[in-house]
């Protein structure tokens, strides 16, 4: 951030830097330079992030004055633009090509914020999947390669193309080079958000996931669930971190894997009932989510869910409301109306959603429901009228 508003306090207030910056367009009522003004000396954040959303808001007005700022003499004016149209997502897709120039750029930072904001456009970058790779590569500097690590992660499975380099830095060497912890993880982590293409590396993040590092290990576990059932191998030590790790984040991590890789219930489901007795919170609400996913095939499972309704976490208690709506809805009316008293509003408006599903089956907590809405505010009580008109069938 601050060598953004270095960059826009001296490229587009002052307009030090090059012609491209004559152009002030007016942006909602507001010059750029105002808003540029903003970004670079508030000391308010919440004044900076309202300026950087009327500029993403207004990003094919300002994206031509980012792009020609990209090709700037100065070093931090050409990564500080690339952050900023990272920070567009999609709508700075105008800018790959410039930024794919930008890899190769002289100044570490440099190429490291041109990778990032390849990676903050997304699956539109995919064209820049090739550079990015022989960027991981070839690069000498930790720091951009972790940058181009990243970006393929977040272009996702149009990077299929960089399982094999990222599984080689998982393991920890590409190229002759070696990748320390922080690169091998965030490469746990991008063939992850790859998915089911990436089914190839899974012996490498088991290996990784058997680490003492925490970090790493969670980036390996959680790439299971990215990968789905291609990753039907790593059960084992899935299940056995979610029934005997000392780390709570892992076993949380396992049971988070578990739901999101759609495997067969057996042993899956019963592990994630025992899971629902675990002294960790994190690991109780990991475990519900989880169960829910399996749908009809974790029905036996309803009862253990139901009494975690009385957990004295709200974390669990609203995991519990959102499992039963998927499990068994139409049998869980009770739990929901009674869960319209709890102390917690998220919980409360988990279980307005559920009502409101269920529509006229649910009439029978119209009375709780119509009672709550007399005093409730703002968003809770528009959920609650919208819940009693679709229970009433209007």
């Amino acid at each position: 951030m601050l060598r953004f508003r270095t960059l826009m306090a001296s490229a587009l207030i002052f307009g030090s830097v090059t012609a491209a910056t004559a152009a002030d367009p007016v942006l909602d009522g507001k010059k750029l330079s105002a808003l540029v003004n903003t970004v670079a000396k508030s000391e308010k954040p919440e004044e900076v992030e309202k300026a950087l959303a009327i500029i993403v808001k207004n990003s094919e007005t300002v994206l031509p004055d980012l792009i020609s700022l990209l090709k700037d003499s100065d070093e931090e004016i050409r990564a500080s633009t690339a952050e900023t149209i990272g920070r567009l997502g999609a709508d700075g897709k105008k800018a790959v090509d410039p930024l794919i120039q930008l890899l190769g750029d002289k100044v570490v930072d440099v190429r490291t914020s041109a990778a990032l904001a390849l990676g903050g456009i997304g699956p539109d970058s995919k064209e820049a999947v090739k550079p990015l790779i022989q960027m991981v590569r070839n690069e000498d500097a930790a720091l951009a390669r972790r940058g181009a690590i990243t970006a393929l992660g977040q272009i996702g499975p149009d990077a299929k193309g960089a399982v094999q380099v990222l599984t080689n830095a998982v393991k920890g060497e590409v190229n002759k080079k070696k990748f320390g912890i922080p690169s091998r993880t965030v490469a746990a982590e991008a063939l992850g958000l790859i998915g089911p293409d990436a089914k190839s590396a899974v012996p490498a993040l088991i290996a990784a996931a058997k680490e003492k590092n925490e970090e790493l290990r969670a980036a390996a576990l959680e790439a299971f669930g990215g990968i789905g059932a291609g990753a039907e191998e790593s059960l084992p030590i899935l299940l056995e971190i979610l029934a005997k790790d000392k780390a709570e984040a892992m076993r949380a991590v396992s049971a988070e894997s578990l739901g999101r890789m759609q495997l067969k219930a057996a042993p899956v489901v019963p592990a994630l009932t025992t899971a629902l007795g675990d002294s960790s919170h994190e690991v109780r609400a990991a475990a519900i989510d989880a169960l829910g996913e399996f749908g009809a095939e974790a029905v036996r499972s309803v009862p253990d869910i139901r009494k975690l309704l009385k957990d004295s976490n709200a974390d669990v208690r609203s995991a519990v409301i959102s499992a039963l709506s998927s499990l068994a809805a139409e049998t869980s009316v009770t739990e929901f109306t009674t869960a319209l008293g709890d102390k917690s509003e998220a919980v409360v408006k988990g279980a307005v959603a559920a009502l409101d599903e269920l529509g006229p089956a649910a009439k029978d907590a119209l009375p709780k429901l119509e009672a709550l809405s007399k005093t409730a505010k703002g968003d809770l009580k528009t959920q609650l009228e919208e819940a009693i008109k679709a229970i009433k069938g209007k």
